[in-house]
């Protein structure tokens, strides 16, 4: 019994098509580059983790400069610099965890789908292997 073209192939578990998303048999690219081009299509949550990723760290080397600030207004007891310092650091501190949170979901969200990308491929390509692979 042959399976009709018309109909798709019930062991292809791939999420959006029948085909592979990188084909690599007939790829003459190198290695690292085939892996760059599963990164190339998640460029837009690069984007966005890298954005994340700045405001992050920006943030979180403007804080010991506001601690210094701080300070030097302890010294001269200036309480209402103390308290709009002190709420500016509470701000920037909470933007620099919403920022911190968002490059971690992002990233993660792209290497689970790379790799589960690679998982598909491997299995679209072990599934299509021709039947002698599997004899020795």
């Amino acid at each position: 019994m042959t399976v009709s073209q018309d109909k798709p192939n019930p062991l292809t578990f791939h999420h959006d098509c029948n085909k592979p998303t990188i084909d690599v048999m007939y790829s003459t690219k190198k290695p690292l580059s085939i892996l760059m081009g599963y990164a190339g299509k998640q460029c837009c949550q690069f984007v966005i983790g890298f954005i994340a990723l700045v405001f992050g760290s920006m943030a979180q080397m403007v804080v010991p400069g506001l601690i210094g600030v701080v300070v030097d207004a302890m010294i001269i007891q200036d309480w209402d610099a103390i308290n709009f310092y002190c709420l500016s650091m509470l701000l920037i501190v909470v933007v620099s965890g919403i920022a911190t949170a968002i490059r971690g979901a992002t990233f993660n969200t792209i290497s689970e789908r790379i790799a589960l990308q690679l998982r598909y491929d491997l299995l679209y390509f072990v599934i299509n292997k021709d039947i002698g692979f599997f004899d020795t």
